[in-house]
């Protein structure tokens, strides 16, 4: 068994070593190159910060992701997403109207939409294939980034699904018989995992696409689309997996493993019949042996409350018949399992499967009429926390594999991927070779990653594979090394699928930040289309934040871990601190959101706002939290009683501009809130939930005019209601803005999710809105109620994915897209009202600490203006002169700040009551207050 790290003594080194390395690298400036430069921190101290676990869900909540993606997309009327809603929502954004230049209007100076990657970075990849006419030629497919073909061994790739195509790509076949080798097939829908999607209604597919030109281009199988997407009606919602029987030379026979059952076509997908169906198997599988057997499986779990038949079947007449092969002792309730027979020998069969108990293994051996089967779940690696182990996530990731010529050397995989030697029949003789590192740390594997779908070998050297990950491709040139070593085969393989993105507002330059499923918070200093991202930090990437001209980077994974960074002019890591508040998020029923937003205070950079569950937490200066913590801290936050809401979780925060000081919040149940005097110790709250929302929608999204607090967008992400609400009176009244973003006037029908709506002000008066959709982005300057008119941005280039959010900077008008699926695109747009408020300049200025005196049990403000950037330093002295506390030291933004003492010494105990010199150090200036501590 693998020994755990020994992580107290780790993290603390990392703490004491950070907490130096924070003064010697205060600040962050921009570079004008990228260079793969190592990070200045030893590489235990990153893998304690960097390397978060990405997940699905938690111990405690196993369904978190699933939840939050229901909150947003579920019809608040009926409880459910509606059934065939992708397939409806795409056929009704084609009749939306394309976004053309304005008359007049100076559109030859603003840039195209371009892809900024990432250029180095994979998404979730469950297809995978080697084209037989040539093994350079490799077809590969997202699950929500479409299909993608390299003709160079994956150092080139081509997208190959159109903009207007369904990209959620789950199965991946080729016709191998000679003569044939031009057609492919690729299958849609995933049930579990796609967060493109809700969690209790699945990315539901659109049937199967078929190729004649090699994988170059794709048309939608007519036999493979009920024309009924208002109902969940198998077979073809979801397929899990598709082959062809190569063995029949005269006839193709086509096998899909889809809903309910196992589907036969002989005429190149026109037609099909059931040939293994219970109407109801909620997961399936098929396989082709060698010789033409068939094996396929019918899952226990069922879709829908009905007995079915369910088990491992054979066929040994292609279909027409089947044999029910079950083994004794097989476990009578299982989900997911995938079969993979022998290469060298049609006759051996594995079945890998998941079951609410634990994965299992069996291996089936037939000679003549008989069959052996061996259980061989004993010997599949055991869990052990954090990562190690065979963890299938419910069914999630998981595959076996069969090596080509070593029949004997089998390979599963879930999280990690791993390797025996004896074909699991031994347990000692088994290699952890992927997925996490396997020394047992929530560290990636060398040019690999966690959660494993595919596995592929090359025919010419069969020990050369891809495997097909959550972090897209990789390829090894032997397999059967002890220790495996693996090439990223992601460059230009843009899949990766975004919940934000970030843009330094304070200065004009090409850095992006965002936050990703699965592939954690990546940064770029140069957007571009073959633009390198830099990994910041795991998990599951949230919201993001870049701070005065690069000072901090703000990033969060899921849950709303929070972390401040500083990093060197060549982007590494030079010191972090957790930054989420003590104890928050942790009301029942009101929890912190798995992708949870927070805001800062443009008028006070050090300033944030988090959605904390049930109410809003405020921060007063996060830069004075010490750096190098892994955990949660107290220091600065404020549980702001007054803003508590009602009923669900805070789920979207907005703050304003011009003016300043107000506050804007909803929450995942349809309540919307406005805050004034945000900054005091008590915001005067209103509730003013508009009787025409959606009642128990999810809010997304508030947009606030930079220029105008009064004008403030409400964005509902759910199907089936009105979806955008804009006010002009600081949120005493709505009227809906959806136009024809809704099918009808009350919002029903197949209109999509909007996710994400940014007001953009322009130098002649007009207004720019950009929307975010579940089915691309639109635009419209021209506001007409429900009459407006929103037109489609780049139909050819951004297409039809999922756009979950919106970013722009008005210094140059740049405005920024995540995509959940192909990565990010960015824009210049000419004539943005530049609503930037430099705060340089400001005198310099030390004022009197308040409350003053002040009591133990509560803290006293220390407020103090900068007229530019620079290091601060302020201590505590008590009055015999003796230093007490360094209460911060490090970098401070020009305007106006604020810190927070609460009567501590330097190890937080509590100091007798007394007078107390407030010493400040800035440049050449040193200023002292006094502040009077009392019982």
């Amino acid at each position: 068994m693998l020994k755990k790290p020994i992580l107290p003594v780790l993290l603390a080194l990392a703490g004491i070593l950070l907490v130096a390395l924070y003064w010697f690298y205060p600040f962050a400036s921009p570079a004008t190159a990228w260079v793969e430069a190592p990070s200045p921190l030893p590489d235990s101290v990153l893998a304690a910060f960097r390397n978060q676990k990405s997940s699905i869900g938690t111990k405690e909540n196993p369904q978190a992701r699933q939840q939050w993606e229901w909150l947003m997309l579920h019809n608040p009327a009926t409880g459910q997403i509606p059934s065939g809603m992708r397939e409806k929502e795409l056929q009704f954004a084609r009749k939306l109207p394309q976004a053309k230049p304005l008359p007049g209007k100076r559109t030859s100076l603003e840039t195209p939409w371009t892809s900024a990657g990432p250029y180095n970075v994979g998404g979730r990849t469950r297809a995978l294939r080697l084209d037989v006419q040539d093994e350079n030629t490799i077809l590969a497919g997202g699950v929500s980034g479409g299909m993608w073909r390299s003709t160079d061994g994956g150092q080139n790739w081509t997208k190959t699904t159109r903009p207007d195509q369904l990209h959620s790509v789950t199965a991946l076949v080729q016709d191998t018989r000679p003569g044939n080798e031009n057609v492919w097939y690729y299958g849609t829908g995933e049930q579990l995992g796609n967060s493109a999607r809700g969690g209790n209604a699945p990315y539901r597919g659109d049937g199967i696409f078929k190729s004649t030109d090699g994988g170059q281009s794709w048309l939608l199988l007519p036999s493979t689309s009920t024309n009924r997407p208002q109902t969940f009606d198998p077979p073809f919602d979801y397929i899990y997996n598709l082959k062809i029987n190569t063995t029949n030379l005269l006839v193709q026979e086509l096998y899909a493993a889809a809903s309910g059952g196992i589907y036969r076509s002989i005429d190149g997908g026109a037609s099909w019949s059931a040939t293994l169906a219970d109407n109801a198997a909620q997961y399936t599988d098929v396989e082709v042996a060698p010789d033409g057997t068939l094996y396929a499986v019918l899952s226990s779990q069922k879709y829908r409350n009905v007995v079915g038949q369910s088990g491992i079947f054979r066929s040994i007449n292609r279909g027409v018949s089947w044999q029910n092969i079950t083994p004794n002792g097989w476990p009578g309730e299982f989900g997911r399992v995938v079969l993979a027979t022998n290469p060298q020998d049609p006759n051996e069969l594995y079945a890998l499967g998941h079951t609410p108990s634990r994965p299992i293994l069996w291996r089936l051996n037939i000679s003549g009429s008989d069959g052996i089967w061996t259980n061989l779940s004993e010997n599949l690696p055991e869990e052990e926390e954090p990562v190690a182990g065979l963890d299938l996530q419910g069914g999630y990731n998981m595959l076996v594999k069969v090596h080509p010529t070593e029949s004997q050397t089998v390979f599963v995989g879930g999280t990690n991927l791993f390797r025996s030697t004896t074909g699991f029949t031994d347990k000692e003789a088994t290699d952890w070779i992927g997925g996490y590192v396997n020394t047992n740390r929530s560290t990636p594997y060398e040019n690999h990653h966690p959660d494993q779908h595919e596995l592929v070998f090359y025919p010419s050297a069969p020990n050369r594979s891809i495997s097909a990950h959550d972090g897209g491709l990789s390829r090894t040139d032997n397999i059967l090394q002890e220790t495996v070593a693996w090439t990223s085969l992601n460059r230009g393989y843009v899949t990766t699928q975004f919940y934000t993105v970030g843009l330094d507002q304070s200065q004009v330059n090409d850095i992006i930040i965002g936050g990703m499923q699965d592939n954690g918070s990546h940064l770029t200093p140069s957007a571009g289309e073959q633009a390198n991202w830099l990994r910041v930090l795991g998990g599951d990437g949230g919201y993001t934040h870049v701070a005065n001209r690069g000072a901090y980077y703000y990033v969060s994974f899921q849950n709303s871990q929070i972390y401040r960074l500083t990093l060197n002019d060549e982007y590494r890591l030079t010191s972090f601190a957790r930054i989420d508040p003590i104890g928050a998020g942790q009301v029942s029923g009101q929890p912190y959101l798995f992708i949870n937003p927070y805001v800062f205070d443009p008028h006070n950079p050090n300033r944030m706002y988090l959605a904390a569950g049930d109410v809003v937490y405020r921060n007063r200066n996060v830069s004075q939290i010490p750096a190098g913590s892994q955990s949660p801290t107290a220091l600065n936050w404020e549980r702001l009683s007054t803003t508590a809401a009602d009923s669900g979780s805070i789920s979207a925060i907005a703050i304003s501009t011009t003016p300043a000081d107000i506050l804007y919040y909803g929450t995942s149940r349809g309540l919307f809130y406005k805050a004034t005097e945000v900054s005091s110790a008590t915001p005067v709250v209103e509730n003013l939930t508009h009787t025409g929302f959606p009642s128990g929608g999810y809010v997304a999204h508030i947009s606030i005019n930079p220029t105008n607090a009064d004008e403030v967008l409400v964005v509902f992400s759910n199907y089936e209601v009105l979806s955008i609400f804009r006010s002009t009176d600081g949120g005493n009244s709505f009227v809906s803005i959806s136009g024809n973003l809704e099918q009808f006037p009350n919002g029903s029908g197949n209109g999509p999710s909007v996710r994400h709506v940014e007001i953009i002000p322009m130098e002649d008066g007009s207004t720019l809105y950009l929307a975010g959709t579940s089915t691309g982005l639109y635009s419209t300057r021209q506001l007409a109620g429900n009459a407006t008119r929103w037109e489609q941005e780049a139909p050819e280039l951004i297409g039809r994915v999922v756009v979950p959010q919106v970013r722009y900077r008005s210094l140059d008008g740049r405005v920024a897209i995540a995509t959940h699926g192909n990565g990010i695109y960015f824009k210049n747009y000419d004539g943005v009202e530049n609503i930037y408020q430099d705060p340089e300049g400001k005198p310099f200025a030390y004022a009197n600490p308040y409350p003053n005196p002040f009591s133990a049990n509560a803290q006293t403000i220390i407020p103090y203006d900068l007229p530019r950037n620079g290091i601060v330093r302020i201590r505590v002295y008590d009055p015999q002169g003796k230093l007490v506390n360094t209460l911060l030291h490090g970098t401070q933004f020009a305007g106006t700040s604020e810190i927070t003492w609460n009567g501590t010494d330097s190890k937080g105990n509590r100091l007798p009551p007394a007078t107390y010199l407030l010493r400040m150090e800035y440049e050449d200036q040193v200023e002292t207050r006094r502040v009077v501590l009392i019982e």
